[in-house]
């Protein structure tokens, strides 16, 4: 759990740098700090600077590891970047450092393609030591016509024993100019001849108004597409269907099997539905069943009949009626069963409102035909915010056993005004107790937009019967909305405590960054192992300038000529903090010298 935040962290500091506009800084370096329990401090624990060509587009990155007995950073992993023309990335190549060679050995690379800025290429490899080759980890290849429809979509994995792709899936998808679907092929992997294969089959054609006017299903076999079976339909004026036929193919003709026909209302809403069978014998459709449908004058389903037809006349089967109140709202609904000429009870579902129909609840019914009384069966409360956002929602089965609910799903959720979530909690039921428990439990809280400033994960421990947290992480920004320091928690008993800290150091302006009304002061470079230069400062102007070690917290007064080229190779490596003083304002850098 834990690697994969750290993973997601990385992840997010990458984000970073390639979502950045050309009028933000540059990402130079982040710092990772390990917090030390006995001291309670944290720790310098690595670095990882990145490197920009002359464009400022990220080349590479490298991870360093301090080593306290060298007292030295020393190399621990490389990432390097290749982009195409229009400024994808199109390799990474991960690398890490061989101690005993003293060389970068890669282990990992990833290749991607673009065509008129879709994706066409995903795929990852790991090097294989023993054939000194790399080998594949999965490839996923797409296609697109000239209007941007995905044409093809395929996924691989690595054949071990042969050393090359072998194909998972492939589908094959054709559009008309009016981006209209005609066709999508379903290929299988040949592990014979290591080639896909032709699998089914589905085309489209469609009304003038471009709506679907059949679909017919085929297979590949003996090297040819031979038709399997096909729907037709049809549709009135106001484009609703009137009619789905389906047939199957018996290698000279189309036989049909089903038949269904729609009618509607002047509302739209449908009032018989009929469905046919074709008889063999007299080759004509016969009646199978229907559906009737009746409405109240709001425009709600108020009974809805269902009938089988037998020895030439219909025969109710079943019927469904709800009742309605006077805002739409449905409060009960019926089920009957045909029997003996009359209808029998089958189910009832009644629903109740609280807060303005924010909050629902429903419970079922099923009919005891012995002892001819109602036995619960299902229920179930939701309740939503004034935005239509579901706040809770929990539900129950009824255990005939023991007489008793038994809970069968819950959660809670809060969100912000705009609807993003900060909060999910999940619940289990105890069969025991007869309770709900705690599940698991996340917490959020959001940057801009949705950009996350807080994550929190916790589980239910059933032992202690409390929440016991999983992972925490806390981002902070710059006022250019980059992250500038990333807090990883680990959970200590009861509560949470330090791990991890990243640190953001940005092209002059460090992880203190001057308001939108402040000239931007630029220390370069950063890290630095023989001098500092300053710019964006008057140098008419008297300036001050303390360099504060942020280890032994020693301070030392600069006394520069100029802003340019002052001299700190003379001190310790390590992380200090430049206090500039000018025209009565102070700024403060941090710089790593080293």
């Amino acid at each position: 759990m834990k690697n994969y935040y750290l993973l997601l962290i990385m992840l997010l500091s990458t984000w970073t740098v390639f979502a950045q506009s050309s009028d933000k800084p540059l990402l130079e370096y982040t710092l990772e700090e390990t917090y030390d329990d006995a001291s309670g401090e944290y720790k310098t624990t690595a670095k990882t600077v990145w490197y920009y060509d002359a464009n400022n587009v990220l080349t590479h990155t490298i991870k360093y590891l301090w080593d306290e007995e060298l007292n030295d950073w020393v190399n621990y992993g490389k990432t390097a970047f290749t982009y195409d023309d229009e400024n994808n990335i199109v390799l990474k190549l991960s690398l890490a450092w061989e101690v005993t060679n003293s060389t970068w050995t890669s282990y990992q690379k990833n290749e991607w393609a673009y065509s008129n800025g879709k994706k066409t290429l995903d795929a990852s490899y790991t090097w294989d030591a023993e054939r000194n080759d790399w080998k594949g980890s999965f490839k996923n290849e797409w296609g697109y016509d000239a209007n941007s429809n995905k044409t093809l979509q395929a996924a691989y994995t690595w054949n071990n024993e042969k050393n090359i792709w072998k194909g998972l899936h492939k589908y094959v998808t054709e559009y008309d100019t009016q981006n209209r679907k005609l066709s999508k092929e379903e290929h299988q992997w040949d592990t014979d001849n290591d080639v896909w294969i032709e699998y089914n089959r589905i085309t489209h054609t469609y009304t003038d108004n471009s709506l679907e006017s059949s679909k017919t299903y085929y297979t590949w076999d003996n090297n040819q597409w031979l038709e399997t079976n096909k729907y037709e339909y049809s549709y009135n004026e106001n484009k609703l269907k009137t009619s789905e036929i389906y047939y199957t193919w018996n290698n000279v003709d189309w036989l049909g099997q089903t038949k269904n026909e729609y009618s509607y209302n002047s509302n739209g809403d449908i009032t018989l539905h009929l469905v046919y069978n074709w008889d063999v014998t007299t080759s004509n459709w016969k009646n199978g069943s229907k559906k009737e449908y009746l409405y109240d004058a709001n425009g709600n389903n108020i009974q809805m009949s269902e009938y089988n037809y037998h020895m030439d006349v219909w025969v109710n089967t079943s019927k469904t009626e709800s009742t309605f109140n006077s805002d739409n709202k449905v409060e009960l609904t019926n089920i009957y069963t045909w029997s003996n000429d009359s209808w029998i009870n089958n189910q009832k579902e009644e629903y109740t409102y609280e807060n303005n129909y924010l909050t629902k609840h429903k419970i079922s019914h099923k009919w005891d035909v012995d002892n001819s009384v109602w036995k619960n069966y299902y229920k179930s409360s939701e309740s939503y915010n004034t935005y239509g956002l579901g706040t809770a929602y929990e539900d129950y089965w009824w255990n005939t056993e023991q007489q008793v609910w038994k809970g069968n799903s819950k959660n809670e959720r809060d969100y912000y005004a705009d609807g993003r979530t900060i909060l999910l909690i999940n619940y289990t039921w105890d069969a025991t107790t007869l309770q709900w428990i705690g599940s698991s439990k996340s917490v959020s809280d959001f940057h801009k937009g949705n950009i996350y400033s807080l994550s929190e994960y916790y589980t239910w421990d059933y032992n202690l019967s409390t929440w016991s947290g999983m992972m925490k992480v806390e981002f902070q920004f710059n006022s250019y909305d980059q992250y500038s320091t990333t807090f990883d928690y680990k959970w200590a008993a009861n509560h949470w405590a330090p791990f991890l800290r990243y640190t953001y150091y940005y092209e002059g302006i460090g992880t203190d960054i001057n308001t939108a009304h402040e000239p931007v002061i630029q220390v370069y470079p950063n890290p630095a192992s023989s001098f500092i230069s300053i710019k964006g400062i008057d140098n008419s102007q008297p300036v001050a300038l303390e360099l504060i070690n942020l280890s032994g917290g020693t301070s030392i007064r600069l006394q520069p000529n100029k802003l340019s080229n002052i001299p700190v190779g003379q001190y310790a490596k390590g992380l200090y903090l430049l206090k500039i003083t000018y025209n009565n304002k102070t700024a403060t850098q941090k710089i790593l010298i080293q």
